[in-house]
């Protein structure tokens, strides 16, 4: 017997795309997919994830902070994954055959998106993408908590960022 492949790519879900997408002058739905799909495809994860993505202002995400990590601080962006790794990648035992996996949250803050795009003089566009691969990025276990996975994971992102020609 022949296994079913699912010929659907992995997808974001964002809450409020149509109005962020307005605000940020690009669509927010399209490209997140764009990155998403190109980073599972460059790391070989073959199988089908989802992320739900939220944009809010700096007060909401300060909030969030505070309740779900106990700092009380303003960030640019969080993630909430799904699956704890012990190293990236290992999907070892998930299988979806038929449904995408949940892959986890990211909620970044639509005010750094602009403060960031400005204090480093790129686009909005170019820091949201950041942004979110930073996030994705992290929720397939990638992390920055020594100088020597910092390295790494700063040099994924980059070769991505250069990879899709989102340049600053």
């Amino acid at each position: 017997m022949k296994s079913m492949k699912r010929k659907s790519n992995s997808y974001a879900i964002i809450e409020k795309c149509n109005e962020f997408s307005n605000v940020l002058g690009f669509n927010l739905k399209k490209e997140s997919d764009k990155i998403f799909n190109f980073v599972l495809k460059k790391l070989k994860i073959k199988k089908i994830f989802y992320v739900e993505v939220s944009i809010v202002s700096n007060y909401k995400i300060k909030k969030i902070n505070s309740n779900f990590r106990y700092i009380n601080k303003t960030t640019d962006v969080l993630s909430f994954p799904s699956f704890n790794f012990n190293k990236p990648k290992n999907f070892i035992g998930i299988n979806n055959y038929f449904e995408p996996i949940f892959l986890g949250d990211i909620v970044i803050s639509i005010d750094k998106i602009f403060s960031q795009s400005k204090k480093y003089n790129h686009s909005s566009y170019r820091e949201y993408s950041f942004l979110f691969l930073h996030s994705i990025l992290h929720l397939i276990g990638f992390d920055h908590t020594n100088d020597r996975d910092e390295k790494i994971m700063i040099s994924l992102q980059n070769e991505i960022l250069d990879d899709l020609g989102i340049n600053r």
